[in-house]
């Protein structure tokens, strides 16, 4: 029995096609890369943080469980800050800080560096995203809002999954603090190229 692919095949290039369309149309390539860039370094730390922890000998329970509250506490009563004005320099600001939380991941080695990086890590990530969600819709219509959502989901899809890939090959290739640092200095660069971007 013959099958024919054709409309599936036709369906996907309509995903891809509307995915960069939409990029395209709104310009929030932006907003998108950003979202990227956080999506990178929270990949590289949830999926390799407690390896490199447990193997320093240090207990991990303490950051998941100081992710979690600062990150809940964060959203539900910082959530008007989501409102002021010139969010995205603010969104910038905070990719910086949350790129040097992840750069001095190599530099702990007792309970007190957990607990910091417990502290330090989710407070400069946890509005990020609501942020970015926040400027994706301001100045444009709710019917593509589903749209734009989706790519926004896509961009940390791609990553959290892409990245940690890549992040992967360059701590079996050299070492984890070479892979916490390299994730660090790629988001700086990352937030370099939307500051001349934007001008």
């Amino acid at each position: 029995m013959n099958l024919d692919e054709s409309p599936s095949d036709s369906k996907v290039q309509i995903k891809v096609s509307s995915f960069f369309k939409i990029i395209r149309d709104e310009k929030i390539f932006d907003i998108l890369f950003a979202n990227f860039l956080v999506a990178s370094g929270f990949g590289v730390v949830m999926n390799f943080v407690s390896l490199y922890l447990v193997g320093k000998g240090l207990s991990v329970g303490y950051f998941f469980a100081g992710y979690a509250i600062i990150v809940s506490l964060s959203r539900i009563f910082l959530s008007s800050y989501i409102r002021q004005s010139n969010l995205f320099p603010k969104v910038l600001l905070m990719l910086l800080l949350f790129s040097l939380t992840i750069f001095f991941i190599p530099a702990i080695n007792s309970l007190i560096g957990v607990m910091a990086f417990s502290i330090l890590f989710p407070a400069t990530y946890s509005l990020i995203y609501p942020i970015l969600s926040s400027i994706l819709m301001i100045g444009r219509d709710h019917s593509i809002s589903g749209r734009l959502f989706g790519a926004l989901n896509a961009s940390f899809s791609i990553g959290v999954n892409l990245m940690t890939l890549f992040y992967g090959l360059i701590a079996d290739l050299y070492s984890f603090e070479s892979m916490f640092r390299f994730a660090s200095l790629l988001i700086i660069a990352g937030v370099v190229l939307i500051l001349i971007q934007r001008r």
